[in-house]
């Protein structure tokens, strides 16, 4: 993050799409207003309102860290695609209208596109069947800022996604500490 801070203080008049632990972005969005989140790897609860709320949504970028099918190169995952991270804007508690500037206002904005071509999409419906969770953040995490890890957030976004049990382990039995 020291580069990032660098580049936004001597850049102050470029728009930039940065990616670091929210720990690091978050007092860098804080202190330059041309420093832009990106979604591409946050696949935590209620991150998307927490950006909001503390730095607005105009602030925050799509982004899916997809990998092409045919990449051979990379050791991330074919699989890790964009829907995590549509499912996180499309649930979040927040108005339609910061809907759409995340999903790809702001980055039009930020490019200065006049028009792209209409797509139809549709919205994720509520799951109709059950679900048991297997691997969510509760509670705080040392070193780490996860916004959402409370209980009560928890039920509350596993009942607009539909999730119907969440298994609870602990960090430090998973990680060996």
């Amino acid at each position: 993050t020291d580069k990032l801070y660098d580049i936004c203080k001597k850049y102050k008049e470029l728009n930039i799409v940065g990616l670091a632990s929210l720990r690091e972005i978050y007092p860098l969005l804080e202190k330059f207003d041309n420093l832009y989140a990106s979604l591409e790897y946050y696949p935590d609860n209620n991150l998307v309102e927490d950006i909001c709320r503390r730095f607005g949504a105009h602030r925050l970028v799509f982004g899916t860290r997809h990998i092409h099918p045919y990449d051979t190169h990379s050791n991330i995952s074919a699989n890790w695609v964009s829907g995590p991270t549509k499912a996180m804007v499309e649930y979040a508690n927040i108005s339609d209208k910061e809907k759409q500037m995340i999903a790809g206002g702001n980055l039009k904005r930020l490019l200065g596109v006049l028009s792209v071509p209409s797509v139809k999409h549709k919205s994720l419906p509520k799951i109709s069947y059950h679900i048991i969770e297997s691997h969510f953040h509760l509670g705080n995490i040392a070193g780490k800022y996860k916004p959402g890890t409370d209980i009560s957030s928890i039920i509350k976004t596993m009942d607009i996604i539909g999730v119907n049990k969440l298994c609870i382990n602990s960090t430090s039995a998973v990680n060996g500490a």
